[in-house]
């Protein structure tokens, strides 16, 4: 899935990165805002994982969804 859609519905998306990273809050998430970068960068700090792991993680993820929006 593209990021730039699940940039523009990130509140949809939010609960479902929550249940994929739960080390990740809300607040993080909220602030987040839908950029990729900063999300990277919080997977990162919550679990460890060097740029280029969490990367791996959140494409893999991203790949996964299928989400459209209701028309």
């Amino acid at each position: 899935m593209n990021w730039n859609r699940i940039s523009g519905n990130w509140d949809h998306f939010k609960p479902l990165l929550k249940n994929r990273w739960s080390r990740l809050e809300d607040q993080q998430l909220r602030l987040i805002a839908g950029n990729r970068d900063k999300l990277l960068g919080k997977i990162g700090e919550a679990y460890g994982l060097s740029e280029g792991e969490s990367d791996a993680q959140l494409s893999a993820w991203q790949d996964s969804q299928d989400w459209q929006p209701p028309a």
